[in-house]
């Protein structure tokens, strides 16, 4: 998957229910860069329950308003 960012993107996190782990699940982005992330497929997994899983937070979600 890639990722895309206009903005700083501290502490961007990733995950799923997936078994498998993501080449990089914890990272920061700098203004207009792209980040390209792998995760194996496994034979149950399919991709529409993956992107229903599919969690992308970053610092800027943590904070409260």
């Amino acid at each position: 998957m890639e990722l895309k960012t206009d903005k700083l993107a501290k502490n961007v996190f990733t995950s799923t229910n997936s078994i498998h782990n993501f080449s990089d699940n914890y990272f920061d982005m700098l203004p207009n860069s792209k980040k390209v992330v792998v995760i194996k497929k496994g034979e149950s997994d399919n991709y529409q329950s993956f992107k229903d899983n599919l969690k992308i937070v970053a610092l800027v979600d943590t904070s409260t308003k």
